[in-house]
């Protein structure tokens, strides 16, 4: 049971990423500004990088991570320990996303990022959880 949730939490996380590269929502007055931007990286305006790189490289960046998400999903559904690099690959890359087009709504994906990493590294161990 445990791997079949966890491979949908893997795929949903990995699928909050496509929020870079949708057209954000129309702002409303007193409404929070969208957190997710791909052509305003502090870390990259802060190095000259032009917006457009900025925007290019962030929508590469995205497809790896949904990619690499999607496939330790599905990988972890079918019951190969196989996921894990996978995982860890996809931790490690959406950390790089939320770090470089930083916004502090954004910091709970750094946890669960961090997470992912725990128990793909096996830190922590799916089959250690009640009804595993």
């Amino acid at each position: 049971m445990w791997p079949i949730v966890a491979a949908g939490f893997l795929l949903a996380h990995g699928l909050i990423h496509v929020s870079y590269v949708t057209k954000p929502p129309a702002a409303e007055p007193g409404a929070p500004a969208w957190p997710f931007h791909l052509d305003d990286s502090w870390g990259l305006s802060y190095l000259h990088v032009p917006r457009r790189v900025q925007r290019r490289s962030g929508v590469v960046l995205t497809a790896a991570v949904v990619a690499c998400f999607a496939v330790a999903a599905l990988v972890l559904a079918v019951g190969s320990p196989a996921w894990q690099p996978v995982a860890a690959v996809a931790a490690l890359l959406s950390f790089v996303q939320l770090v470089v087009w930083f916004h502090p709504w954004l910091s709970l994906g750094l946890i669960l990022d961090a997470a992912i990493l725990a128990v793909a590294w096996g830190v922590w161990s799916l089959h250690s959880l009640p009804g595993a």
